[in-house]
């Protein structure tokens, strides 16, 4: 017997990643595209904090 599955795609442009997100209800797979989206997001907003602060460490000795 066959069963229905849900999927979504997700992208995060920032970090350049891809990934398909499936489950057996809608719910449910939205449930883990947020949580996904939502760890990406952290990471991209660490990634882009050390990236200011490498910025200014650099500003300060030119």
């Amino acid at each position: 017997m066959a069963r229905n599955t849900w999927s979504q795609e997700i992208y995060h442009q920032g970090l350049n990643k891809y990934k398909i997100i499936k489950g057996a209800t809608k719910r449910e797979v939205e449930i883990k595209s947020n949580i996904q989206m939502a760890a990406w997001d952290e990471l991209w907003e660490k990634k882009a904090r050390k990236r200011n602060d490498d910025y200014r460490k650099r500003k300060r000795f030119i």
